[in-house]
């Protein structure tokens, strides 16, 4: 149900979205992995080129915008 909505919610930004690809799995601390059932994890993977220069590794212009679009996105799926 988590992957869902994340899914739903980035898709209605119009964002790109694909599951366990290029990477899958998530991490979560050794004291909750498989202790319990009310523990969830998902990780959420950005293009490095949305907002940092690849080759001097400095911030891009539009890191501002990208960071306030994950905000929007999650607040919509724990609301």
């Amino acid at each position: 149900a988590l992957s869902s909505a994340l899914v739903q919610a980035f898709s209605g930004a119009g964002l790109t979205v694909a599951l366990d690809t290029p990477f899958d799995g998530a991490l979560v601390p050794l004291a909750y992995y498989g202790q319990d059932d009310r523990v969830s994890a998902v990780m959420i993977e950005v293009r490095r080129d949305l907002y940092m220069d690849e080759e001097s590794g400095g911030r891009l212009a539009g890191l501002g915008a990208v960071a306030q679009l994950l905000r929007e996105c999650l607040g919509v799926v724990l609301a």
